[in-house]
C-alpha cells in the first residue's frame, strides 16, 4: 500500500465510518487522541516520514489532511444534537426529555440551552447533556424557539445556588432541595414577616417530617 492509498482509505473510508459510529457514543478525549495517534503512525510509516516531523504536517490540509478524531467527534455530535433539537418528532422529544433530566439531576436554575453550563455540571450517563457541555467548551449555546422555554424555571428571582455561591455545599443540598421542589430563596421566605420560614413548615411542603434540621 502506498502513502496515497493509505491517505485515501483513511480520509474516504475510515474517518467516515468512525464519524458514523461516534454520533451517539460518549467517547473521552484520551480515546480519540489514541485513535488519532494510531492513524498518524500508519501515515508516517507508509510515507516514510521521520518521527521528528511535526504532527501538524500530517493534519495540514495542503499535505495529507488527516482529521483528528476529537475534532470529528465534536463536529458530528454537535451537528446531530442541533438536528434533534429542531426535530418535532420523537427524536426531538426524547432529546428534550434527556436534557431536562440532566438539568433536574443537577438542580440547575440556569437555562442549560441558552447559557454556558458550570464546569462542575454533571452529565454522566447523559449523552445529550455531554454534547451540550462539549459545545459550551467552544462557546456554543443553542437557541430553539421550540424547546428553550422548557428550560426556564419559574417561581422566584434569586436562586439558592447563586446565594450560596459554594458548589460543594449546594451539591450536598441538592437531594433535599429537589425532593421539596425548592430552587429559589423566594420559596422559603415569609414575605409578611420578612424572614425565612421555619424548617418544620418547609418540611410540610412535601408532607415530610423526617431528615436532619439544617444548621
Amino acid at each position: 500500500m502506498t502513502e496515497k492509498q493509505a491517505e485515501y482509505i483513511i480520509n474516504r473510508v475510515l474517518i467516515p465510518r468512525i464519524e458514523y459510529r461516534i454520533q451517539h457514543s460518549e467517547i473521552s478525549w484520551n480515546t480519540c487522541n489514541n485513535l488519532t495517534k494510531t492513524i498518524r503512525k500508519l501515515v508516517r510509516n507508509k510515507a516514510a516520514i521521520v518521527n521528528t516531523l511535526p504532527n501538524s504536517a500530517v493534519h495540514h490540509k495542503g499535505i495529507y489532511n488527516i482529521q483528528k478524531i476529537w475534532n470529528v467527534l465534536k463536529e458530528s455530535q454537535i451537528a446531530c444534537l442541533l438536528a434533534r433539537l429542531n426535530n418535532t418528532g420523537p427524536a426531538g422529544i426524547s432529546t428534550w426529555i434527556r436534557l431536562k433530566q440532566v438539568q433536574i439531576l443537577n438542580w440547575e436554575p440556569k437555562n442549560i440551552l441558552l447559557e454556558l453550563l458550570p464546569k462542575n455540571f454533571s452529565t454522566k450517563g447523559n449523552l445529550s447533556g455531554t454534547i451540550v457541555k462539549l459545545a459550551n467548551s467552544l462557546d456554543i449555546t443553542f437557541r430553539s424557539s421550540q424547546w428553550a422555554e422548557k428550560f426556564d424555571w419559574k417561581g422566584g428571582f434569586m436562586s439558592i445556588k447563586s446565594m450560596l455561591d459554594d458548589h460543594k455545599e449546594y451539591k450536598k443540598a441538592i437531594p433535599s432541595l429537589r425532593k421539596r421542589k425548592i430552587m429559589y430563596v423566594d420559596q422559603i421566605l415569609n414575605k409578611e414577616l420578612n424572614n425565612i420560614l421555619s424548617w418544620n413548615f418547609i418540611q410540610l411542603l412535601d408532607n415530610s417530617i423526617k431528615g436532619p434540621k439544617p444548621s
